[in-house]
């Protein structure tokens, strides 16, 4: 990671102003500009802008990677509606900024790694009374992970595949974010009760009861 200058002031200007329109808990969240690094150490950095990450960006790339046919919200249009930040329903892996609240009462689920937990944390977040926000401004950026950086690191996706297959079968329950975003579990590590979970689905637009 790298951070952009006063990144933390920024963020708390931004929750406490945020605060100060919705009596929920706030939850800042959403993908990031990235850099990449090359052999000789030199950083180039990727900022495309506030476009990236707006919500509906958001929205088309979570959902479409467990729906890849369904149809996309425009994205061509000012998402933002002349404010600084605006709602979102998901989270992103690379960022997220709350409370010590948040990360007490929402913590990891050790069932769902490296994919489903961006859909799961937003589901138990917003059904906890969090609300999700994405900033126009970003603070930070993120590595890019290029085929040069996995193979001067060795992290390429076999050496990946033999380290999980190592770990055993218990290291990442495929079905557990299905479970948990399909409504059939309730409590700690999925939606707090039915009732805020059909309310989540509704904000969302997307009924995951017709994931298969």
């Amino acid at each position: 990671m790298r951070f952009k200058k006063n990144w933390d002031k920024t963020l708390k200007y931004y929750y406490n102003l945020i605060s100060e329109t919705y009596c929920y808990n706030i939850l800042i969240s959403s993908r990031i500009p990235w850099f990449i690094k090359d052999e000789e150490g030199k950083e180039t950095y990727y900022d495309d802008g506030p476009g990236t990450i707006a919500p509906v960006h958001m929205w088309n790339e979570s959902i479409r990677v467990l729906k890849p046919n369904i149809t996309e919200k425009d994205d061509n249009i000012d998402h933002w509606n002349g404010k600084e930040y605006a709602e979102s329903h998901f989270v992103s892996g690379h960022f997220m900024f709350s409370s010590n609240q948040f990360f007490k009462k929402i913590i990891p689920d050790p069932r769902v790694t490296f994919f489903g937990e961006e859909h799961t944390f937003a589901l138990r977040a917003w059904t906890n009374d969090f609300r999700i926000f994405a900033l126009k401004e970003s603070v930070l950026f993120h590595l890019g992970k290029t085929p040069e950086y996995n193979k001067a690191t060795e992290l390429s996706n076999t050496n990946w595949r033999k380290f999980e297959l190592a770990k055993g079968p218990s290291f990442n329950n495929r079905d557990a974010y299905k479970d948990i975003l399909m409504g059939k579990e309730f409590g700690p590590l999925a939606a707090k009760d039915e009732e805020s979970y059909l309310e989540y689905l509704e904000v969302l637009g997307f009924d995951y009861r017709n994931l298969t």
